[in-house]
């Protein structure tokens, strides 16, 4: 891992990516606190997050910008972008301004759908294949770090000085992240020793003339469809969120009903949880170099499925321990799945497929943690987090269950459903090349 961190590209690469999600964190809260106490409204208070997702719902449409532009400008463009928008903040002094909040926040969640296929597809042109889990679980332990002060801090900045401080403060961190994304000079390891442009992300790849532009939106989802490892991943994980979201109304009910506190005691689990993923963020990509991707995920789900059964035990220390656990486990379910597209899908397609697998995540997360607010009243809590276990337990083994079909011609004999892709399934070497329509 050191001497990753001496690669001038990845510090930058992470340096960006730092500065941009410290801003989104300290954004989010802050601007709901700020719509509660402008309104009263616990209702226009909630609209913020829901702003910030409906402009994320623009990920089909990002995912084909990301293949379509070099991607180290097209963050830079959305970053300073966003600097700018961010800055309207400053006149919001009213509740007749709110729409104003729900703007710059609906904007945010518009350049995060930009950022996020577009950093994904960006980072492989800056380190080898053999680094990317390293960098991948680095960049998850980073996000841990920043789970645990952020949201505090855009809330402690915003009661001290005022929400157009949170919003200049913002601002300026997406200008500084703009600054390092240009320093970043990508160069592909593999085409070190090849004449010509070095990086076919930063050149834009040519939009296929053949192709209509549902065609291209949904390419994304056509690929990750056509191929067996990155099929079986993408629906294990799908199935994973759908409890998973459950968590969002469960951590005040395991820390209100079941240990008998008051509810700032759930500031203590957000640090149970930060650390065992700053901790899981650097451990993971160790794991990656050594285990198949799938392996990984598969018995991270399974693990945190017994977490989530601990947590009906009201013991605070079993809780913590419970909370931790599935910190630890949380880089082991993304950081995989990550680095697996970047090593299978062609650059051409990274952004689209990046953005389908996001946009595949998101919708089921979303509709569990409605789902998860009108239960969590009539439900006794303990009965969910057996529900959310029993479902983690049958993503578990979706993924582990071999996939196999019946040959052609040959009763009662059973062959691997990935022939002819058969690698794509035993490793995650890059892929040269689209899977064949079947």
């Amino acid at each position: 891992m050191p001497a990753i961190l001496r690669n001038k590209n990845v510090c930058l690469f992470l340096l960006g990516d730092l500065l941009v999600n410290l801003g989104n964190y300290a954004l989010w809260l802050a601007m709901a606190v700020w719509v509660k106490t402008l309104t009263g409204s616990t209702a226009a208070a909630g609209m913020v997050m829901f702003s910030f997702v409906l402009g994320s719902l623009s990920l089909p449409v990002t995912g084909v910008l990301a293949d379509r532009f070099p991607r180290r400008r097209l963050l830079a463009v959305s970053y300073l972008s966003f600097a700018v928008v961010a800055s309207a903040l400053l006149l919001v002094d009213s509740p007749d301004d709110i729409w104003m909040i729900y703007a710059v926040v609906f904007a945010n969640g518009l350049c995060g759908a930009l950022a996020a296929p577009a950093l994904s597809a960006l980072l492989p042109s800056l380190v080898s294949d053999d680094h990317l889990p390293l960098v991948n679980g680095a960049h998850q332990s980073l996000h841990g770090v920043l789970r645990l002060f952020a949201p505090a801090l855009g809330v402690g900045v915003f009661a001290m000085v005022g929400g157009p401080t949170v919003a200049a403060g913002v601002t300026c961190l997406f200008l500084l992240a703009t600054g390092a994304v240009l320093l970043v000079r990508p160069t592909t390891p593999a085409a070190a020793t090849e004449p010509g442009p070095t990086d076919p992300a930063e050149s834009g790849a040519e939009r296929p003339e053949k192709n209509t532009w549902w065609q291209e939106v949904s390419g994304g989802v056509a690929f990750l469809l056509g191929h067996p490892l990155l099929r079986r991943i993408v629906v294990a994980t799908a199935i994973a969120v759908l409890g998973i979201g459950f968590f969002e109304v469960l951590g005040m009910e395991v820390v209100t009903k079941g240990l008998g506190r008051d509810a700032s005691a759930l500031g203590l689990l957000g640090v149970a949880q930060g650390v065992g993923c700053m901790v899981g963020g650097v451990t993971v990509g160790m794991l990656l170099r050594k285990f198949r991707e799938q392996n990984i995920i598969a018995v991270a789900l399974v693990i945190c499925a017994l977490a989530t059964l601990t947590l009906i035990v009201p013991l605070l220390p079993v809780v913590l321990l419970a909370v931790f656990l599935l910190g630890l486990m949380l880089p082991a379910l993304t950081t995989p799945s990550t680095t697996v597209l970047q090593r299978q899908v062609p650059d051409s397609h990274l952004g689209r497929v990046f953005a389908a697998f996001e946009f595949a995540i998101t919708m089921p997360q979303t509709l569990s943690m409605a789902t998860g607010a009108l239960l969590i009243s009539r439900v006794d809590y303990r009965v969910l987090l057996g529900v959310v276990a029993l479902v983690l337990c049958l993503a578990a083994c979706y993924l582990a269950a071999p996939a196999r079909k019946r040959a052609a011609g040959t009763p009662g004999r059973t062959e691997p459903v990935e022939t002819g892709e058969e690698a794509a399934e035993s490793d995650s070497r890059p892929r040269t090349a689209l899977p064949e329509a079947r």
